[in-house]
């Protein structure tokens, strides 16, 4: 079993210290250092608007200042990664950002808003089309979104989230065996909740692992394109999907380790171009960085 040497880890400590984001530094010292989670939720609440809801480019490929349900999930990542308390004015003025946004009539969440054409962006987040592309937003971005309102209890009222599970669940029975990773990726994200009912857990359990299956990746020639990896499908240790990819997820920290870049960094493997991309390929970078430590972290791989 391989580990990422001293000299590796201090240069990807090195590179996050030099360019990542504040929040990322914030969160690199909470995962591995003695750092406080009111540090990551204080260097996040600069990406907060007055509606409540996150933008300012938070994900890195939409570089708009007004808020997105997009955004806004990668906050509550951030908040769940600290166990961010309810009570906190950033989080109550995020949820409410989520409530105001839900369109109750469709049970869903539209992704991103019109302004995002306004500022630059990745060419898959412009707006006309999403609604398509992102299937009708009936799994991505509402599964996830329903993992963060039942992650805090008076965040919605209890018969509105019970229909909305309900909603869901049927939603991913009633896909095909394959499904598009980034559904799955949301949907792995409320199996995580740790308030979701053990019924539903139950039920979704199953089909996340056949739907997991079916779509990860395991030849490593192919990690170098844009696939589904098994580390996009497993957090960590206490995963549910840990156990099932646990072959998987050894070859591709093994993979990681042996590819991690000149700077220290791991970086996306993706681009699309512009001077914008420059800016968000660091963003990409700290963020993917700190991400990785954490997960070498958590495999015993440091």
């Amino acid at each position: 079993m391989r580990k990422l040497a001293k000299e590796n880890l201090e240069r990807a400590r090195s590179f996050v210290e030099e360019y990542g984001r504040k929040l990322d530094r914030s969160l690199l010292a909470f995962d591995l250092d003695d750092g406080s989670a009111a540090a990551v939720i204080e260097a996040l609440g600069s990406y907060q608007n007055e509606d409540g809801g996150f933008g300012k480019a938070l994900e890195a490929d939409v570089r708009m200042e007004a808020s997105s349900v997009l955004a806004t999930t990668v906050a509550f990542q951030y908040l769940r990664r600290v166990n961010a308390p309810g009570t906190d004015p950033l989080v109550r003025a995020g949820i409410r950002y989520l409530r105001d946004t839900f369109d109750a009539q469709a049970q869903i969440w539209p992704i991103v808003p019109p302004e995002v054409d306004g500022a630059p962006h990745a060419p898959w987040w412009s707006y006309a089309g999403t609604e398509k592309a992102f299937g009708g937003f009936r799994l991505n971005p509402t599964a996830e979104v329903l993992g963060y309102l039942l992650d805090f209890p008076d965040a919605a009222p209890p018969d509105l989230l019970a229909r909305l599970t309900e909603t869901v669940v049927s939603r991913v029975d009633e896909i095909p065996e394959e499904m598009e990773m980034h559904d799955l990726m949301c949907c792995i994200r409320l199996v995580e909740t740790r308030s979701l009912p053990d019924g539903v857990k139950m039920a979704l359990v199953p089909r996340v692992e056949r739907a997991a299956e079916r779509i990860v990746e395991r030849d490593p020639e192919k990690w170098s394109g844009y696939s589904v990896r098994p580390l996009s499908l497993v957090h960590g240790p206490k995963s549910p999907l840990a156990a099932l990819l646990a072959e998987d997820v050894q070859r591709e920290l093994d993979y990681e380790i042996e590819t991690q870049g000149p700077d220290g960094a791991w970086g996306p493997n993706w681009s699309w171009g512009g001077d914008a991309w420059l800016q968000a390929e660091r963003d990409w970078k700290g963020y993917l960085t700190v991400h990785m430590l954490r997960t070498l972290y958590g495999f015993g791989r440091l």
